[in-house]
Order: C-alpha cells, then structure tokens, then sequence
C-alpha cells in the first residue's frame, strides 16, 4: 500500500477549507469518496480534489470498498453511530473532536473499533502545530521544577445563530464541546496528569440553550491548579501558559487552524527555541494516521485520552448546573505518549 484511501463524511467548513486540502497535500493520502446529506455539497466536494465517487446514501456508501479510512467531520450526536457502523465495516476512522456526546457513547466507540481491529483516533489537529510539540518537550525535558498553575483560554466570535453547535440535540454542548475540549486535552498533556475536580460556571444559564461562555477552575491528580475559559462571544483568540519558579511558558495561537503561533517564556534561565517553519497541522494530522495504518502503529492521539476529555466535560456542565465542585473518578486511563 503506497497511499491510504480515504472517504470524507460530512462536507462542511472544516471539511472543505481544512481536511480535504490536507489529504491533497499528504504523500500518503489519496481521496476516493465524499459523503454528504448535500448532493450537492457531496458532488462538488468529489470534482474540487478528485474524488472518484460521491455519496448521499449511509447504506449505498457503506457498500462501497474503495476506502480505508474515513474522517468524520459531522456534527457530534453523529459521531457515535457512524464510528460504530464504519468499524463494524473494517473501516479505519478519524473522527473530529469532540469524541462524542457522552461518556458511554464513547466507551462504545473504541469497543467496536479494538473489536474489529481497526484504528480510531479523534482528530486534535493542534497536537500537530509546531510550536505546541516544542513547548510539550519543553516540559519533558523539566523546563521547570514543578508547576504553580496552568492556564487555556480559546474563544472566537459565533454570529451565526442557526450554527448546529448552538443546537444541544446536535452538539451535546457550546463552546466548552466545541474549543474547550482543546484548552482540555493540551492542559493535560503540559502538566502530565489527569484532572481529578472541576468547579464551572457557564452563560446562558438558560433551559435549552448550549453554553456561549464557560469558566473553569481545575485541579490536576498532583494538586496542581488550573483554569481555562471557553467563549463564543470574543474575538479570536487561543492560548495556554504554564507557570513554575523557573519562570512561565506560553504558547498564543495554540489553536490556530494554519499552524502559526508564538512560543513566549518569560524566566531566569535562558530559553534557545529553534527557528520553527510553520506547517499546517491537518496535513500533519492525515499523514501521521496513514502511516498508523500502513505501519500497524499506535496513533498519538490515544481515543482513551480523548474519552477522558469528555468525561472532564460531563463532570463541568454537571458543575454549572449544581454549582458545586465536582470530583472526577479515577478510570485508570492516565496519560499516554506516543
């Protein structure tokens, strides 16, 4: 196998302005199949990167082989069902975040996927920008002899009121499911342990509405304290800092889509940070999965750390709506290299 086949399920922004260019670019990706409610969007999505057939139909495109694996850039409440289908079809999948709309949902999801034997991995594309691995090896290499506090911040404008991710049906959540489960994931991987509680506040409060803005106090297995903000009310904008007595390290842009970003440290040691080209992440993001599957090799992105993401996110609207702390059980999921 020289090129991993892959079909797209869902022909939306990130779909159309981000994946499909990347599996253009990628050595070892090719494009065979679109997927989408839209024929229309299905079929202009096939002709613009060359695919060799499109798809309206779950059922007509589930019979068809020429695929291997599949990116699922559809709203969440979808993401369970169709990782679930594809894995029972011996299809490989890349699953946008987050995961899914719950915990179990989840749980599911990578059972049928170690039950078929296929690889599973939710697409956190920002594990891919340049200036988010140095600062992980930054902190690998004890940059700082213990950590005082973390912080994430990432937010942009929503203006459009009829956006699925402001549908609690469709999306499971607001702003927190949508770009907090970042602030999440990479808090984690700088301080190197799970979160063990979470005390939230989130606006609107309202019955039936998704979260625009939420607030969050946390608290790390080895006590150490933390804070992320998720906004759909402030212009763009996405960060993170660690801070401990050698000085703080920050990364803004973290979250950028186009892979730039800063790398800041502000301390008493000095800090040589290497001269960074910028790359774009999703490129990245689909060559490493191809080669996970043409390798047999274990993807970065552990789908038992992303579930963990979202039982971080259950155990912080749970903490809104009683105003109390919530504490997180252990599951044993830890926190994984690759």
């Amino acid at each position: 196998m020289s090129k991993v086949r892959w079909a797209v399920v869902g022909c939306g922004r990130i779909t159309m302005n981000r994946m499909l260019p990347a599996i253009a670019a990628a050595e070892n990706a090719e494009l065979t199949v679109t997927m989408s409610r839209s024929e229309e969007s299905a079929q202009a999505a096939a002709e613009q990167f060359g695919a060799k057939a499109f798809y309206t139909d779950w059922d007509r495109f589930m019979q068809d082989d020429s695929f291997d694996v599949a990116f699922l850039g559809t709203p969440n409440y979808l993401h369970h069902p169709h990782t679930v289908a594809l894995a029972k079809a011996g299809k490989h999948v890349l699953c946008d975040k987050p995961m899914a709309m719950n915990v179990a949902q989840c749980e599911q999801m990578i059972a049928a996927c170690e039950a078929a034997g296929v690889k599973l991995m939710v697409a956190q594309m920002s594990r891919f920008n340049r200036y988010n691995q140095y600062a992980e090896k930054l902190m690998r290499d004890h940059l700082m002899s213990e950590i005082a506090y973390v912080r994430s911040d990432f937010a942009f404008w929503m203006k459009d009121d009829d956006d699925w991710r402001l549908i609690p049906e469709q999306s499971g959540g607001g702003a927190l499911m949508d770009i907090g489960v970042y602030c999440i994931h990479h808090l984690k991987r700088m301080v190197g342990e799970r979160i063990v509680s979470v005390q939230a506040h989130c606006t609107p409060t309202d019955a039936g509405k998704v979260d625009r803005t939420t607030l969050v106090i946390l608290e790390f297995a080895n006590g150490v304290p933390g804070m992320l903000i998720a906004s759909f009310d402030v212009a763009l904008g996405s960060s993170y800092t660690v801070a401990g007595p050698e000085g703080i390290l920050s990364v803004v842009g973290s979250f950028n889509q186009n892979g730039s970003g800063d790398l800041l440290w502000q301390g008493q040691i000095p800090v040589m940070a290497p001269t960074m080209h910028e790359v774009d992440p999703y490129t990245m993001e689909v060559e490493h999965f191809s080669a996970c599957i043409m390798n047999d090799a274990r993807p970065a992105v552990d789908p038992r750390d992303s579930l963990d993401d979202v039982r971080v996110m259950m155990a912080i609207y749970e903490s809104a709506k009683t105003g109390r702390k919530v504490k997180i059980r252990d599951e044993g999921l830890g926190m994984r290299d690759e």
